[in-house]
């Protein structure tokens, strides 16, 4: 929750590029945990923005959405098996912290990346002023 209260202020105030990367009217995130039941891919990501359309975003706004049950099943960690490359008196702290902070991690994907900045589209006014400013 505190992500989503502080994404705006975070976006105009904390980045480092200007304004002009950023969409034109900001739309306050709105994020969700959802416990998933069947998920039908090849993979089940561990958070998702919906929809997938940026031209719909923008304009109707999204859902950030954090698959809880996928976050805990894919990134707990078993307490009695010891974690590759985490040296042994780093093994509980590690394992108390590991899907906490994986599940920040994907809030802050979820909210400051797909929640931000514009998608420019080849030949439109935007990617035109973007040459004209010498930007490779």
């Amino acid at each position: 929750q505190t992500l989503v209260e502080g994404a705006e202020v975070f976006l105009r105030t904390m980045m480092p590029w200007g304004m002009e990367w950023e969409k034109d009217s900001f739309l306050r995130p709105d994020f969700t945990s959802l416990e998933v039941l069947a998920f039908g891919s090849s993979g089940v990501p561990a958070g998702i923005n919906i929809p997938n359309y940026d031209d719909i975003r923008q304009s109707e706004g999204f859902k950030n959405v954090s698959l809880g049950n996928v976050l805990q099943a894919s990134y707990g960690v078993a307490p009695d098996l010891r974690v590759s490359f985490v040296a042994t008196n780093d093994q509980d702290d590690f394992k108390t912290h590991k899907a906490t902070a994986f599940e920040v991690q994907v809030g802050i994907h979820e909210l400051l990346g797909h929640g931000s900045g514009k998608l420019y589209h080849q030949d439109t006014t935007d990617v035109e002023r973007l040459r004209a400013s010498n930007v490779k």
